[in-house]
């Protein structure tokens, strides 16, 4: 891979702290230098603060390597001359809107006229029935709908809680407008990120992969832009939601740090990537992957005509396809759930 694109919450770190692994992982790809970026859908503090977190957990950043949506539609709405704009964000995050004329939502300062656009940000448990009615007004007088996300959801503490998504889709279906998105999983965002890597011009978004939790905003937005998506097993990872979403990522991954393990593991010896090769083969193929892919259907037949050894079923017949268990031995004994 020439270049890497992390999310940040629930990928790097959730509220118990940095994901174990996370600090190498940064660190690896420094020491080779290949370029990487942090693309967040966070809304709920500024870029100043999410440095401020990292460092906290002994990551040096800097803000010009952390993309988020505050700045896109910072961007967007200078481009198409939106005056004044009504933001619905914390308050902490407006620092990120400077440069717009900030009017209404949560700038407390009221509107003396119409606003040419409302941003709709995660405000979580600050969102009033006054200030969702007040964006709708506004709506319904043509002013423009930004989103700075469409995420459905993000994990607080043990819970999961939501996110932006679900307000911006209440305001499309009252006002019968479509928002225009300024973060993931558009592909503009994705274009943006993937610039800002600085790699040659000749460089296909097919060597970049984004590795996140969400199975929509970064891994299918990641492949719509042409790039890889990796799945994490951290954060807001649900099997039942990887098993029924359609979604089909690239790799899923424990956490980042099977990022580093692998980076690790092309420095060294080759007695360290037979080793690793090893332990790949005992651990089994993926969750949700038939151990034989594409040859599964051409080799059922062979299988089935096998007598099971140990007297155990062989686990093939039951699975012509996608599988919902991991088995360490095609002949042992597994629960393989049900089939496609």
């Amino acid at each position: 891979m020439r270049g890497f694109l992390f999310d940040l919450d629930g990928t790097m770190y959730t509220d118990a702290g940095a994901v174990p692994g996370a600090l190498e992982t940064i660190g690896a790809l420094r020491s080779r230098r290949i370029p990487f970026r942090f693309v967040t859908n966070t809304t709920g503090r500024p870029r100043s603060k999410l440095v401020e977190r990292l460092r906290g957990y002994g990551l040096e950043v800097t803000a010009d390597e952390i993309l988020t949506p505050v700045r896109a539609a910072v961007v967007l709405c200078q481009e198409q001359g939106y005056r004044p704009v009504a933001p619905y964000v914390p308050e902490a995050t407006l620092e990120d809107l400077q440069g717009l004329d900030l009017v209404a939502g949560t700038t407390g300062r009221a509107a003396t006229a119409r606003p040419g656009a409302v941003i709709i940000g995660d405000l979580g448990d600050l969102w009033t029935y006054e200030l969702l009615q007040e964006a709708f007004g506004f709506l319904l007088d043509g002013v423009e709908l930004v989103a700075l996300s469409r995420d459905r959801y993000w994990l607080k503490g043990n819970q999961l809680v939501l996110d932006a998504g679900p307000f911006v889709a209440a305001l499309e279906y009252a006002s019968s407008r479509t928002a225009r998105v300024t973060g993931k999983p558009t592909r503009q965002f994705y274009d943006a990120a993937v610039k800002s890597l600085g790699l040659p011009p000749d460089t296909s978004p097919g060597d970049i992969a984004m590795i996140g939790d969400d199975l929509w905003s970064d891994v299918r937005g990641a492949q719509e832009a042409g790039c890889q998506g990796w799945l994490v097993r951290t954060g807001k990872f649900r099997d039942e939601q990887l098993s029924e979403s359609g979604v089909v990522p690239d790799r899923v991954l424990g956490s980042v740090a099977e990022r580093s393990r692998r980076l690790d593991l092309r420095a060294g010896s080759g007695g360290d990537r037979r080793r690793e090769r090893r332990d790949r083969r005992q651990r089994g193929p993926p969750v949700g992957l038939c151990p034989l892919g594409g040859r599964h259907r051409q080799m059922l037949g062979r299988q089935q005509r096998r007598r099971p050894r140990n007297g155990l079923e062989n686990p093939l017949r039951q699975c012509p396809g996608r599988l919902r268990g991991r088995g360490r031995s095609l002949n042992a004994a597994s629960t393989l759930g049900s089939c496609t």
